[in-house]
């Protein structure tokens, strides 16, 4: 489970009327198992025997689906009448969860917020849960044909985070035995060498022509991961 509690806030705005000023104010709060509480307020100053200091508008807890967390927010702001920025709110909901914004950025047509390392990911949603995820496939093509090799999640963000890694699977060519060696340097970029000193193919990984992993609710998760680490190293 996730380490600790964490706090943002997702939207602060100042408003006022001739009489009246107060702040409409949505805050996301990570706790542990990566559930979400979000609460709407309407933030009046300090209390008197006339009004509380904080008037709380909209309050869901145990969020864990993305999406429908996309919803609560929007409605929470649509409750405040506030006009909600995600480009702004993405990066904040990624340092309570990057998965959680990354699906959201996904959905609402945002770039996908920057990839934190492996450690972090972890810290965010455990350990255990990233082997549940699920495995990535990704594929490249030589000699007329797709070669392929499987990896847990973990491992493919260890290797977008930079982790340099060697991985050699057999294949067969016209009858022939081979063995293509799939070498990552650490900086998204992928040699694939065989036995020969020949080479079979070499690019960034986002080239790749097959990238499959664990998938939350539609988006693939290894494919954001990516895209994420092509926008942090531009070509």
């Amino acid at each position: 489970m996730s380490r600790k509690s964490e706090t943002v806030v997702l939207l602060e705005k100042h408003r006022f009327t001739m009489s009246d000023s107060w702040t409409d104010r949505i805050e996301l709060t990570r706790r542990p198992g990566c559930k979400f509480r979000l609460i709407g307020s309407k933030h009046l100053g300090a209390p008197t025997l006339d009004q509380p200091g904080n008037i709380v508008i909209t309050a869901t807890d145990g969020i864990t689906a993305p999406l429908l967390l996309l919803r609560e927010i929007e409605e929470a702001a649509s409750m405040l009448d506030v006009e909600f920025e995600w480009v702004d709110a993405i990066p904040l909901i990624a340092k309570l969860d990057w998965i959680t914004a990354a699906v959201i950025a996904n959905n609402t047509g945002h770039a996908i917020p920057e990839l934190p390392s492996f450690e972090i990911i972890v810290s965010q949603r455990s350990l255990t849960s990233i082997r549940r995820m699920g495995r990535v496939t990704i594929g490249a093509e030589w000699g007329y044909d797709m070669h392929e090799i499987t990896m847990s999640f973990g491992q493919w963000l260890q290797i977008l985070g930079g982790t340099t890694e060697l991985i050699e699977k057999p294949y067969f060519y016209e009858g022939q035995r081979f063995t293509g060696v799939w070498s990552f340097n650490g900086n998204g970029y992928l040699e694939v060498g065989y036995d020969d000193g020949g080479q079979g193919w070499e690019g960034r990984l986002e080239s790749l022509e097959l990238i499959d992993g664990p998938k939350l609710e539609g988006a693939d998760l290894a494919k954001l991961a990516v895209h994420a680490l092509a926008a942090r190293h531009p070509q």
